[in-house]
């Protein structure tokens, strides 16, 4: 496929499973191409006409996610960009689902021991297509429109903040993590590490656009510290409102009259060994520059009384665990 074209979807599906689906296009991330595809319902067909390994994967879903992985990234195509990231997304998500006794490394207890969070499951790899297809986590906002929400309370941002803190503070344990474990060679990827390092360099064009004196200092801090962190935890790799989606009303499975707030987190393809900070460092970066409180003054203002419960309980969640070295969005108070 070639640079500045998008993956034709429909034709793929309907190649590999001789029957019709409906897509529609998922925003957000720019490393790869994502959709949501449906059956497409045709009274007049039967339902059973489909074939193959794609169809046997997607029937006994309502829908399910599928992603492409160019050899570039999808939104930003003048980057190269290996479609190996594919193999480890499926890698994440298997571990995520496997217990140690189905696979050494398996992380299932950090799910079990995090009820509201939801990851979806890997059901197919195509690595002829670098395609993969997972469990839909559903047409639910992202963090970010939650909390922006005229809705919003007071207590739900600190739940979410419980929720999300405590499966990061699970999720980097350094017991999970063995520099030693053959698993870690499924996670590297120096095209990964790469996109990262180029990140750094806009970063650090972008502090000379804005005037900071000390722009090349601060710079190779930044390239420095990332080429030489130390990775002794197990990390999502790029966790930002876009991959973390809310359902206010999530049925719970003992109780279906009662409802709970879950949190989905998707786009894996950047996790493997990490610093232990790597997460909650991006995800409360996020939080300063998206909601401008570095320039927040009055602690009576609604947004600080909304977002500093959300961070405090997330730093709370990450300091309370022993040997942790997270707490960054502990700052904002």
């Amino acid at each position: 496929m070639a640079a500045g074209q998008t993956f034709d979807f429909v034709s793929h599906l309907y190649h590999q499973t001789s029957v019709d689906w409906e897509i529609e296009e998922l925003v957000g991330g720019v490393s790869n191409h994502t959709v949501r595809a449906r059956r497409r319902k045709n009274p007049n067909s039967d339902e059973n006409e489909g074939s193959g390994d794609y169809y046997d994967a997607m029937k006994p879903y309502g829908s399910v996610v599928l992603k492409q992985a160019p050899a570039y990234l999808a939104k930003a195509q003048h980057i190269p960009f290996s479609p190996y990231r594919q193999a480890i997304e499926a890698a994440a998500l298997r571990l995520l689902h496997q217990s140690i006794g189905e696979h050494k490394f398996g992380l299932r207890e950090v799910l079990i021991k995090n009820p509201n969070i939801i990851v979806p499951r890997i059901l197919l790899e195509d690595t002829t297509h670098n395609v993969i297809i997972q469990s839909d986590l559903g047409n639910y906002p992202n963090l970010h429109e939650v909390l922006v929400s005229p809705d919003i309370t007071l207590s739900l941002a600190v739940e979410l903040g419980q929720t999300i803190g405590h499966f990061l503070a699970n999720l980097h344990d350094v017991s999970h993590f063995s520099h030693n474990s053959p698993v870690v060679k499924t996670f590297m990827n120096i095209d990964a590490e790469r996109v990262i390092q180029s990140n750094i360099g806009l970063a650090t064009q972008c502090m000379k656009d804005a005037g900071i004196v000390d722009y090349e200092v601060l710079g190779k801090l930044a390239l420095d510290h990332w080429n030489n962190r130390d990775k002794t935890a197990f990390g999502q790799g790029d966790i930002w409102f876009g991959t973390l989606l809310v359902n206010l009303y999530s049925r719970r499975p003992s109780d279906l009259d009662a409802t709970v707030a879950t949190v989905g987190i998707c786009d894996w393809e950047f996790a493997g060994p990490n610093h232990p900070a790597a997460d909650i460092a991006q995800l409360g970066l996020l939080f300063f520059f998206e909601f401008d409180l570095f320039d927040i003054i009055l602690p009576s203002a609604t947004l600080y009384r909304l977002i500093s419960p959300f961070t405090v309980d997330v730093s709370v969640e990450l300091f309370s665990r022993k040997g942790s070295s997270h707490g960054l969005l502990g700052i904002v108070i």
